[in-house]
């Protein structure tokens, strides 16, 4: 007996010593699995990369209150799991530390620093939040931020909570953290911020005493984030060559000499000049309102001065726009309607590229992408070989173009019910376009699976119009085999025409949305102002269109065996008397020229109202504005970024189901599943009832 309960007892203690050391090898042996669609708790590849190659140490300090309520409760845990994340990929250059807040605000850290008064002092502030206890709903503070360290370099997030998408968010800012290192590093000369101050204002006003005392200390705060790169200068404007002063685009303010003086009024400047090689940018310190002039203050300057010198010393990748041929202005004019420029757009890319308007003679050779909107004026042949040959060296451009020229009335001729016109427009850009490989018919497309406008009349009734001009891009009618594509839910596209491959073109032509099969194309009498007077034609006419196209791969010029179009002379040419006049029409130009790019990437769109500040939102948070990011980042080489971004795409919508499917699905609903439930039940119960009565019938049987 003895024997058998040690035996027992050696049992126990070899199986306890097993089960320990199989948890021993297990904390070091492990593997983590993501089963969400778009793999939110996995790095991209772009993350992965970054923290594996830092050179310098890179650190994140976040900081977050504890026990934080509903919909926050999850962002600690989120926060922490994306942290380990990098630090499994990060080589040992990086690493972080998570600081929970009391309420208090009492808690330290090891060192003894008050955490509170280190979040503050990284510029992250507490915000108020909505907490919902016990059937009562109040207001508490918290801080949810981060702050990013490299060396004397220092990158701030003051709120993670309503950020998407933290890992592009985070990932982003350390890249850009990086290269703002590199640029700085290989810099030779100095940034020159000059203060441009007349004396007369500081006579008027006392407080700009010392105004270029302050500029100074903020530029000296500057410079240690710049690593020293930054020299402050204080500037006369009346020691200032008056011709050169007056084309920096300074505003000036008139000061009457006195009513007993008779010397004319004194133009007074105020302004800060930023120079850096050929670079310069005015920043304008005088501002109007309703009560008469100020000067900017300093504390708003310091972010101002800080994005303008990372736009002059390179820090973001450059992308040409085409500012001329009619194509919509970059920035929003106050005098003129909003919706003829690209303001949205420009704030939509300025986190990652600078945005640079040029003409095609000006181009500059370190610009990867060009983009091409809604140009409304003929290209010449010079023009046209212009770009053709910036294609051919390896540059990548986005066409946004229109198929029609709109014609708005005048307001006496609206008066009496005239409507805009519309004719075909042919900027001699399409055969360019047919030769690359894809033609824009000359139509508008419209479709019936369209943005739906819903309005309230007098009577307090909703009334819905569809705005058939306006195309709904459903997730289905979305290429979603490209990986910047596929986290793409849903579009809405605008005043749009059709895009087709060429039939023999040899270019691969990838279609990335097209429209509904309920869709239909319209030629003549085009309305794109009043839908409620379209009537949708029979269904024998309508059918799926695409509505844009990515061409990549090997392609030949244009004007590969064409004579080369004649330059044209400079407009004051006639002037210049120095230059030998050898023009003849009997000499043909014949110089060499770039005849293919083996590995081109063209986007061709037609329509220019998807860059239109009624599309896009200039924060990134819809899915066209997504879109037109991840189009930029794939011609700028950085398809990584495009996919990682698209990780924000947390709304997934469901199909399109008919009625007799969606009455099944609420009826299985409300009536199946109780159903299936007596079924499980009875189930059970006869099978419990089925193995009593044998049990029974066993002990029956054994007292016979």
């Amino acid at each position: 007996m003895n024997r058998i309960n040690k035996e027992k007892w050696y049992k126990f203690i070899l199986y306890s010593a097993v089960l320990i050391m199989i948890n021993l090898v297990s904390g070091t042996l492990f593997f983590r699995l993501d089963l969400t669609r778009n793999k939110i708790y996995s790095l991209s590849d772009a993350s992965k990369e970054l923290v594996a190659t830092l050179e310098e140490p890179m650190t994140i300090r976040i900081f977050l209150s504890e026990n934080l309520p509903s919909p926050y409760n999850n962002l600690q845990q989120q926060v922490r799991d994306l942290m380990e994340e990098y630090s499994l990929e990060g080589n040992k250059n990086f690493n972080y530390t998570l600081y929970l807040l009391d309420q208090e605000g009492t808690r330290t850290d090891k060192e003894g620093r008050n955490l509170r008064s280190m979040a503050e002092n990284y510029n992250i502030p507490a915000i108020q939040i909505q907490n919902v206890d016990q059937d009562e709903i109040s207001l508490q503070n918290a801080y949810m931020g981060l702050t990013i360290i490299q060396g004397d370099l220092i990158e701030t997030i003051p709120a993670l909570a309503k950020e998407s998408n933290l890992e592009y968010l985070i990932t982003s800012t350390m890249d850009k953290m990086s290269r703002k290192s590199r640029s700085l590093l290989s810099m030779h000369d100095q940034v020159k911020i000059q203060l441009i101050l007349s004396q007369e204002l500081i006579d008027i006003s006392k407080d700009l005493d010392q105004y270029d005392a302050g500029l100074k200390d903020l530029v000296s705060d500057l410079n240690v984030e710049n690593f020293g790169k930054l020299r402050f200068e204080k500037i006369d404007p009346a020691e200032m060559n008056q011709d050169v002063l007056k084309t920096c685009g300074l505003h000036t303010i008139r000061i009457d000499a006195g009513k007993n003086t008779p010397a004319a009024p004194i133009e007074a400047y105020a302004g800060v000049l930023i120079r850096y090689n050929s670079e310069l940018t005015a920043v304008n310190l005088l501002n109007q309102d309703l009560f008469g002039y100020h000067i900017t203050a300093l504390e708003d300057l310091k972010t101002t001065i800080s994005n303008v010198v990372e736009k002059q010393i390179g820090v973001n990748s450059s992308i040409a726009y085409l500012v001329d041929h009619g194509t919509p202005s970059l920035y929003a004019n106050p005098y003129q309607n909003s919706g003829k420029s690209v303001e949205n757009f420009n704030r939509l890319i300025s986190d990652n590229y600078n945005l640079k308007g040029v003409t095609l003679d000006k181009i500059p050779d370190n610009i990867k992408t060009l983009i091409i909107n809604g140009p409304t004026e003929v290209f010449s042949d010079w023009e046209l070989f212009e770009l053709d040959q910036y294609i051919m060296k390896g540059g990548n451009v986005a066409f946004f173009l229109d198929s029609f020229r709109e014609t708005m009335p005048s307001q006496q001729e609206m008066m009496y019910g005239k409507q805009p016109e519309y004719s075909a427009l042919d900027t001699g850009l399409n055969k360019l376009l047919h030769h690359y490989g894809v033609d824009i018919d000359d139509s508008i497309v419209m479709d019936e699976n369209c943005y739906k406008q819903q309005r309230q009349d007098r009577n307090g009734s909703i009334r819905e119009t569809s705005i058939y001009f306006a195309p709904q891009i459903d997730r289905k009618d979305i290429n979603n085999s490209r990986s910047f594509m596929k986290d793409i839910n849903g579009l809405i596209a605008l005043n749009i025409s059709p895009v087709e491959v060429v039939e023999d073109s040899t270019i691969r032509a990838v279609s990335l949305f097209s429209s509904s099969d309920k869709a239909w194309i319209v030629k003549e009498n085009i309305n794109l102002y009043n839908p409620a007077a379209i009537i949708p034609p029979s269904g024998e006419n309508r059918k799926k269109q695409d509505l844009a196209l990515l061409l990549e791969g090997p392609i030949s010029s244009y004007f590969t065996d064409k004579d080369i179009p004649e330059q044209p002379l400079p407009e004051d040419a006639d002037k210049n008397k120095s230059q030998l006049n050898i023009s003849s029409e009997t000499i043909s130009s014949q110089g060499g020229i770039e005849t293919e790019n083996t590995s081109a990437e063209i986007f061709v769109m037609a329509s220019s109202a998807m860059l239109g500040n009624n599309i896009l939102d200039g924060t990134g948070e819809t899915p066209n504005s997504r879109f037109i990011q991840n189009i930029i980042d794939v011609l700028n080489d950085r398809e990584d970024y495009a996919v990682m971004r698209s990780k924000g795409e947390s709304i997934l919508p469901l199909g399109d189901f008919d009625q007799a499917t969606r009455t099944f699905v609420k009826g299985f609903n409300i009536i199946g599943l109780p159903i299936l439930v007596i079924m499980t039940g009875a189930i059970v119960w006869f099978f419990w009832k089925r193995r009593k009565k044998a049990i029974a019938l066993l002990f029956c049987e054994g007292e016979q």
